[in-house]
């Protein structure tokens, strides 16, 4: 799984094996969730950031919960944050 947030916009990108997915057993389906919001003036600060992902997290999970993804997809009931290594 993996997630890209800012201002503008959040993505957030995982694998999901399900019986409603042919062939998904075998090579995962990609699920991708988008959230923008192309005329935010807000600032790019974590707690933006982590509020955009936030949004985004709950609706890719009840979608993957839809799908009866494996795992929901190793997404954990709430979002954890981790930024990434510099």
């Amino acid at each position: 799984m993996e997630a890209l947030s800012g201002p503008r916009r959040a993505r957030l990108y995982t694998r999901c094996a399900s019986p409603r997915l042919q062939g998904s057993d075998r090579h995962p389906a990609r699920v991708v969730g988008e959230l923008e919001s192309t005329w935010s003036t807000l600032p790019d600060t974590a707690p933006v950031r982590e509020a955009h992902l936030t949004i985004l997290h709950s609706a890719t999970l009840a979608v993957v919960r839809k799908l009866a993804c494996e795992n929901d997809a190793g997404l954990d009931a709430k979002p954890v944050f981790k930024a990434l290594p510099e």
